[in-house]
């Protein structure tokens, strides 16, 4: 197909800094940004407490997407001399822009400590790994976490999975596999995942993964 396009000769820049960064209520970072899920891990690593948006708001004509981060500085009150400067800090090294605000009401949308507003906790994260799981696409998503979001992760060797306590984890990543599931995934397997699920955990298979998630194991 005949399509309009130009070359791209150089790296896309974002623009990162802190705006009114002696903020008297809180700092936001707008989750559009391309880096948003590095500076949460940083916020993380530096023992914020952070919040999501689970609505838009707008304040001075900007809006804010769904899931942008609150640092709500009385609920990091123990940090409130390093905060200026860590939100600094945080806005260089994952290059984004952060926003300080002196008032939590808006003009549109919810307001910054509303029920709509909700802490996200840091979770513990493993990786299957090894035969049948794709070596591409499991380092693909590993490199997505350690390397460019700088979110550490632990690696679960398929061999290992009966052995492994999942209930030591929130999020079980399955990449795509060579030549099936069934010998690693059994019935039984499968069960011990339904109620790993059930009493919270995460499961978020890539790929055909997705698809043998999805089939009926009855």
């Amino acid at each position: 197909p005949r399509v309009a396009a130009e070359n791209v000769t150089e790296s896309p820049s974002y623009n990162s800094g802190v705006q009114n960064a002696d903020a008297q209520y809180a700092y936001v970072i707008n989750w559009d940004q391309r880096h948003a899920p590095k500076a949460l891990a940083k916020l993380w690593d530096a023992g914020y407490r952070v919040r999501s948006a689970e609505e838009t708001f707008t304040l001075d004509d900007q809006t804010y997407s769904e899931g942008s981060l609150i640092v709500l500085i009385g609920r990091n009150y123990e940090k409130k001399n390093d905060i200026a400067a860590d939100m600094q800090r945080i806005a260089s090294e994952a290059n984004v822009q952060v926003q300080g605000f002196d008032t939590g009401r808006m003009e549109k949308g919810i307001d910054l400590a509303s029920r709509s507003s909700v802490p996200v906790d840091k979770p513990k994260v493993a990786l299957m790994v090894d035969s049948p799981f794709s070596s591409y696409t499991a380092g693909q998503i590993w490199f997505l976490f350690d390397q460019w979001t700088e979110f550490g992760i632990s690696r679960i060797r398929s061999e290992s999975l009966d052995y492994i306590d999942l209930n030591e984890y929130d999020v079980l990543v399955l990449p795509g596999a060579w030549g099936g599931y069934s010998s690693v995934l059994d019935s039984t397997t499968i069960d011990e995942l339904k109620g790993w699920v059930r009493r919270g955990g995460t499961v978020v298979a890539t790929e055909d993964a997705a698809g043998f998630m999805t089939q009926d194991q009855s």
